[in-house]
């Protein structure tokens, strides 16, 4: 029985004023090696509560777990 579906989803692009227009909250950073400005959108759903995109990789990253599991 599985406690926690993860599923990662890549290369898949999503414009950013789509998530600004969600209001997900955002974190950008600077990374040193590349030089290369990185974000990363974070959301919460009541029916999915983990939803992250890392733009500079474009990969979607959805979680659920708990009862709903177990009704599949």
């Amino acid at each position: 029985m599985f406690d926690t579906i993860r599923m990662k989803v890549y290369p898949r692009p999503i414009d950013p004023d789509k998530w600004i227009a969600l209001q997900a909250k955002s974190a950008t950073w600077l990374d040193r090696d590349t030089g290369q400005l990185k974000t990363k959108y974070k959301l919460t759903e009541s029916l999915l509560p983990f939803i992250e995109y890392h733009d500079y990789s474009q990969t979607l990253i959805i979680e659920r777990s708990g009862e709903w599991l177990q009704a599949i």
